[in-house]
């Protein structure tokens, strides 16, 4: 691969996989909204942004016929991050402005032959929120395109460094790191699997390297009760044993392909990660 476009590029999954891409030298458009000034998303394209493979657009001002996106390999579509949530307020103005993208892009593919990939979660059967159902129209109105030339890879809970505030690792590691651990957790995550984000970035562009146009794939790790593992590896103080069960996904879609990606990294060093982080954007961002 030696172009590529990422939508969605300062999410969770689209900022590792434009890390991984820039890593490989790969020459990435990297599509999204330009972020608010000292915000998560101004930080991490304070970390790429000086790559000069990286080539940042706002989102509102796309335009796929711009004469420097040409011969790209491929377009990751990540707009809706799988593994974040939105604010109700905000769920009307994002599902208009995601059909809109994601009808550019797949016109952009479908008339330069290249390879369309929509990332997914594995929580869409469960209909467990107002995203995961925008990601189910998602697939539904990309399958429905007899010319595409697309792949959907489905991704199970992610964690490490970056991983998104209303997550329960996230807020677990900031609790005990402030020896806080009185506080009261949202619980909104899939509890089935967990993969390291480095890990998952790996299980992506395995797949798309293996390409089998027109295929849905569940990403797995392979192994059982890792999140629940990595819990107890922040803090045996945290429990949510009574509730782990209302979020397991519903994941029984016969049609779909299991891909396993045996994690490189461990619990341990993973979770060691991800508390190292915590506290580096505690001090960056103060």
């Amino acid at each position: 691969m030696k172009k590529a476009i990422v939508i969605g590029a300062l999410g969770y999954v689209g900022y590792g996989l434009c890390c991984r891409l820039l890593d490989d030298d790969v020459i990435v458009y990297a599509i999204d909204s330009i972020p608010k000034a000292e915000s998560l998303e101004e930080e991490k394209l304070l970390q790429v942004g000086r790559n000069a493979n990286l080539i940042f657009t706002d989102l509102n001002d796309c335009i796929f016929e711009d004469e420097n996106m040409t011969d790209i390999d491929a377009v990751f579509y990540t707009l809706i991050d799988p593994n974040f949530r939105i604010k109700e307020e905000d769920i009307i103005a994002l599902k208009t402005q995601n059909r809109n993208m994601l009808e550019k892009a797949i016109d952009h593919c479908d008339q330069k032959r290249c390879k369309f990939i929509l990332l997914s979660t594995t929580c869409i059967e469960s209909g467990a929120s107002q995203e995961d159902k925008l990601r189910e129209q998602d697939e539904l109105y990309v399958s429905r395109n007899d010319t595409l030339d697309y792949m959907i890879i489905r991704l199970p809970t992610l964690y490490g460094p970056w991983q998104p505030d209303n997550l329960i690792y996230q807020q677990a590691i900031r609790a005990t790191i402030d020896k806080n651990e009185d506080s009261h957790f949202i619980m909104y995550e899939n509890t089935d699997d967990l993969l390291y984000i480095d890990d998952a970035i790996d299980g992506i562009l395995n797949i798309t390297n293996k390409w089998e146009t027109r295929k849905t794939y569940v990403l797995s790790s392979g192994l059982e009760d890792q999140w629940k593992a990595g819990l107890r590896l922040i803090s045996e103080s945290f429990s949510f044993d009574e509730i782990i069960d209302e979020f397991k996904s519903n994941q029984k879609d016969t049609r779909t392909h299991c891909f396993i990606q045996k994690p490189k990294t461990s619990l341990e060093k993973g979770i060691n990660n991800q508390f190292e982080y915590v506290k580096w954007l505690k001090k960056r961002l103060k």
